[in-house]
């Protein structure tokens, strides 16, 4: 089996303590790349919120939400 590299490993830990949901993604904004947390609605709606922590495994403690 293939580890799972930091994103993965985030994602799915991101799942296991706060369920369905709830993502996280990269995006690229004036050079640089930055961790945009998703939270989508039963119903199908969703909101975002855009965070100032850059999208790289040194951060990735920062953003278990």
């Amino acid at each position: 089996m293939k580890p799972l590299n930091w994103v993965e490993l985030s994602r799915q830990q991101i799942k296991a303590r706060h369920g369905f949901g709830w993502s996280i993604q990269g995006i690229e904004k004036q050079n640089k790349v930055l961790i945009k947390i998703v939270y989508r609605f039963s119903t199908g709606g969703r909101t975002t919120v855009l965070t100032d922590i850059e999208w790289n495994t040194n951060n990735s403690k920062k953003f278990k939400i």
